[in-house]
């Protein structure tokens, strides 16, 4: 993105320029003026608040700038200020002095009327300009801003247009609408689609500071412009502003993207893909960065050198989740976005690294210098506009989303553009947020849910591309991609053209105007500035202060800040592991269905597991002999970073070509990016570091060390971790290798890893280890809605096993613990109700449960209590149960043979048979009330009133009763 101004003076929106400095001031809103020299009426007037109906247009309070006379080019300015009064000397003292002196009105003083007529005028000069220079348009003194004129409120209304009777275009009939002619080097002519008043005006505003000083235009911006004061705010620039300005007004649409149904276009444990194209230094970035944090992975693709991102001044969103990538050549690029091999080989990067679907939403803001042409800049950028919308079709993923940067959309070639986005996503609009200066004509496109049968407009796209390049060559240029004949067809999207651009160019020309007059008296301000900007920052939900770079700390003193609000005990880090041996598996092992296990490179001569601490980029710190030491190694963390792990050497290749390349496994973590996961169940937090090292990882990064996750097996299954193990040659040295390689995670198969150790840990206390104060205090299983939780404690030192003293044999005792635990003479308890099974139902994973216990958490949480796999979608219909419990004995107690019954959506409902005898007994002892736990969740039976209520939802009852079973 590079700066667009105007010569002279600066009305562009571009951020390119824009330091990061430029935070600071107050600021903002609602100003609510009548324009009382234009014939509306007030309800038609004023700007409405929420409750004005989308449908009533944007702009119809504006006054209407067709109605100012054109005859010369600053009439419309002089239309839209007024003089101020001159001295009224008539009347006075002085005047009937001179009277009697002699004078007479229009004639001079003196005896032959030599003296000086006119009164002596106030000074013209303003700052530095020479004496007597004359800038057409700012001439006038005298002239006063109207401050009725325009109207200021922070929120803003979203206008859609939607192809409701959507049909696909076929390649064979878009071929034929590319028209070739001279290249165009005016746009005054261009008014098929917008008012060619507006037009005329906007083209007379902008000549009016041809001449002007910069640095005289810049304050008189600065000072008219209400919004003026947001500035950066937090942010790098400008553009961040800008992005959370639209994203908040367009629903979160883009951190926040759901479907047509308001499901979530981000599936569980997918990160949030994003591209920035064009955009560098890189605000649109910043922005996502900080408000999705970690769990958002962006791909950058820009301009190298002054063009860059700048990714070390990302303060308010951390950049370690964010790739460039700059074409041909990867990280070697030049990022040029005009050359269809960069755009190539950027998209199938990108599919790549997203598992093949694209991202969820790109955002472009491309520009360029265009000083001196400022009048035909849409001209200039048409080119700019069409490869960015290429790349969005590129890679963006059906039912994802796209924003762009326009300027004027006067000639059909940009108007064409935007019609075959409107037929290549289900909706567009085109806006102006409150954050782009209201004088320029920086517009976006944002264009919501892809079609899936863009295909063809995307080829075809690419195909004018192409084409308007060789055109280039011999001095042609193609000037439309849409007839004008088709696009006048569809009223609705032309209506929505004209619409917009006569709306923006009527603001456009009053923001000129506004300039104009705070040129000619430097003493005018915009007061609503600080009220605006307060306003604006809390609607947008961005916090009120200033930038600021992250706090110099050390990192002794980072992690005692950390683990201060954990559950982590202050000790963790002075804690041993304990070597297992086969003698203690069964005092170790209860049961082994509440063990985990995941496999390690280090080996009793040379252990690598430790901490792991992440303060931002390449500070990365690693805890050695009871201190945080730098790693040597180039590795990335995002801030806030605490984990145990391990580098691990993979091997690719046998033999003389063999190499080992250094890669950091995650074991297990407190801490990502900030987020405490500490209190989340193991195999949560697993998934949660996986997902962590997928946003983290950079393939064009080559210099940085990659991170993997470790694999966790259920300790029940160990027999799969020594059946995938198989010796290969290995330089210096043979050691044990999985053989299909699934222990590390998804390698190739040339590239494998040694195995030396097993670690061993469980959600769950022991006796045997909480002696050695690896635990807290034994908690209960987590039950699928209560309010208790699982404190599962930092616990990956606890047991670790060295294959080298090992054998396959050895650890057969562990299965035999398996079939103990499951086909043992007693029935199994439930660790949901943590009861005697009632009809036993085994899941895919192993764990055992009461059927109605899986039936509940099925219905809540769809994962096991236990280890926290996904319970499958048809596992209710086809559950494997176990045994059926004996439950004649359980009916034999009742009276008579009564039984308690619910009601339920079709009427009245036998309870379980173990539940039904448990509330039988309480009622039996007259008891007014008791607690039942049903299907994993705490019930209170009220026998007084005869109901069934959650105990923390006593609004949700249901009516019991005691009857006889019929």
């Amino acid at each position: 993105m590079s700066h667009l101004g105007m010569r002279g003076s600066n009305l562009s929106d571009s951020s390119e320029n824009e330091s990061s400095d430029d935070n600071a001031a107050s600021g903002p809103p609602q100003r609510k003026r009548h324009h009382s020299m234009f014939p509306h009426s007030e309800e038609n007037f004023e700007i409405q608040d929420e409750s004005s109906s989308d449908s009533q247009d944007e702009f119809s309070h504006m006054p209407n700038i067709n109605e100012f006379p054109t005859t010369s080019k600053n009439n419309f300015t002089n239309n839209m200020v007024q003089y101020s009064e001159e001295p009224n000397v008539k009347g006075n003292t002085a005047q009937k002095i001179m009277e009697r002196m002699g004078y007479k009105a229009g004639r001079g003083l003196g005896k032959h009327d030599q003296g000086r007529v006119d009164p002596v005028e106030m000074s013209k000069q303003r700052g530095r300009r020479g004496l007597g220079l004359h800038i057409p348009g700012l001439e006038a003194a005298t002239l006063v801003w109207k401050s009725d004129l325009e109207v200021i409120t922070h929120e803003e209304h979203v206008h859609w247009l939607e192809d409701e009777e959507h049909s696909s275009l076929a390649a064979e009939i878009m071929e034929d609408w590319i028209v070739e002619g001279k290249p165009k080097l005016v746009i005054d002519d261009e008014t098929n689609f917008c008012d060619s008043n507006i037009l005329r005006n906007v083209i007379s505003g902008k000549n009016v500071f041809d001449q002007l000083d910069p640095h005289e235009m810049m304050k008189a911006r600065t000072r008219s412009n209400p919004f003026e004061t947001i500035r950066g705010g937090i942010f790098l620039n400008r553009a961040a502003m800008k992005m959370a300005n639209m994203d908040k007004v367009f629903d979160f649409m883009f951190t926040k993207p759901v479907d047509e149904m308001g499901e979530s276009l981000v599936a569980p444990g997918e990160l949030l893909y994003f591209a920035d194209v064009c955009a560098g230094p890189g605000g649109f970035s910043e922005y996502v960065l900080w408000r999705c944090g970690w769990q958002a992975k962006g791909f950058g693709f820009t301009l190298r050198a002054q063009n860059d991102f700048k990714l070390s001044n990302f303060y308010a969103g951390h950049c370690e989740t964010f790739e460039t990538h700059y074409g041909v050549g990867g990280s070697e690029g030049d990022g040029d976005v005009f050359k269809q091999e960069n755009i190539n080989c950027f998209s199938e990067h990108v599919i790549s690294q997203t598992n093949g679907q694209g991202v969820h939403f790109m955002m472009a803001d491309g520009g360029f210098s265009v000083e001196g042409q400022e009048n035909i800049q849409e001209i200039l950028s048409k080119e700019l506009y069409l490869c960015q919308f290429i790349v969005a079709l590129c890679i963006v993923r059906n039912k994802g989303h796209f924003v762009c940067k326009l300027f004027d959309v006067f000639t059909p070639f940009s108007v064409g553009l935007i019609y075959l986005m409107y037929k290549a996503f289900r909706k567009i609009s085109i806006h102006k947020p409150n954050t782009s200066r209201p004088a320029n004509s920086e517009r976006y496109i944002i264009c919501k849910w892809k079609r899936s049968d863009s295909t063809a407009i995307k080829e075809h796209l690419i195909n004018i591309h192409e084409q308007l390049q060789e055109c280039r060559k011999i001095a042609k240029d193609i000037t439309e991609v849409v007839p004008i004949s088709v696009l006048n067809e569809d009223r609705v999207f032309f209506d929505y053209i004209v619409t917009s651009n006569n709306s923006i160019g009527e603001k456009q020309v009053i923001g000129l105007v506004k300039i104009a007059a705070f040129c000619r008296d430097i003493n005018l301000i915009e007061p609503l500035q600080a009220e605006i900007k307060k306003k604006c920052l809390d609607y947008w939900e961005v916090p009120d202060k200033a930038r600021t770079a992250p706090p110099r700390i050390s990192e002794t003193s980072k992690c005692e800040q950390l683990l201060k609000n954990s559950s982590i005990p202050s000790n963790v880090f002075s804690k041993e592991e304990i070597e297992l041996k086969p003698t203690m598996m069964e005092g170790v092992f209860q049961s082994v269905y509440d063990w985990h296990c995941v496999v390690l490179g280090s080996s009793r001569e040379r252990k690598n597991c430790t901490f792991y601490l992440g303060m931002g980029r390449n500070k990365v710190y690693r805890f050695e002999e009871g201190r945080w030491r730098k790693v040597v190694e180039l590795i990335e963390l995002s801030p806030d970073t605490l984990f145990y792990g391990e580098i691990v050497q993979e091997l690719h290749g046998e033999g003389r070509s063999q190499r080992k390349i250094p890669i950091l496994h995650i074991i297990d973590a407190i801490f990502l990016g900030g987020k405490d996961i500490s209190k989340r169940h193991i195999t949560e937090r697993l998934k949660l570091c996986h997902k962590f090292c997928q946003a983290l990882n950079k393939s064009t990064r080559t210099d940085l060390m990659p991170i993997r996750t470790k694999q966790l097996f259920d300790l029940e299954y160990i027999d799969q971790v020594f059946d995938r193990l198989k010796m290969r040659s290995v330089k210096n040295a043979d050691c044990y290798i999985p053989a299909n390689l699934a222990i590390f995670g998804p390698y190739t198969d040339q590239i494998y890893s040694g195995v030396n150790a097993l670690l061993h840990t469980s959600p769950y206390s022991s006796s045997a280890a909480s002696g050695e104060g690896m635990y807290v205090p034994r908690q209960q299983p987590l039950h699928p809605g209560s309010d208790e939780k699982v404190v599962i404690v930092f616990n990956t030192k606890i047991t670790i096993s060295y294959l080298g003293t090992w054998s396959k044999e050895e650890a057969l005792p562990l299965l035999n613990l398996q079939v103990k635990c499951v086909a043992g003479p007693s029935i199994p308890e439930c660790a949901i109700c943590l009861q005697m099974c009632v009809h036993p139902a085994q899941l895919p994973c192993g764990h055992i449960f009461c059927f109605l216990c899986v039936k509940g958490v099925a219905n809540q949480s769809k994962k096991c209590a236990m280890c926290r796999q996904e319970i499958p979608t048809d596992y209710l219909e086809k559950p494997q149960l176990l045994e059926q419990s004996n439950v004649e004995k359980v009916a034999g107690e009742f009276d008579d043979g009564y039984q308690w019954f619910y009601e339920g959506r079709n009427g009245w409902w036998q309870y379980e048979e173990r539940t039904s005898a448990d509330i039988e007994e309480v009622f039996k002892l007259g008891e007014p009330s008791c607690e039942i736990m049903i299907c994993g969740v705490l019930y209170i039976i009220d026998f007084v009133k005869n109901h069934q209520y959650r105990k923390h939802d006593p609004t949700k009852k249901r009516r019991i009763k005691r009857d006889l079973e019929t």
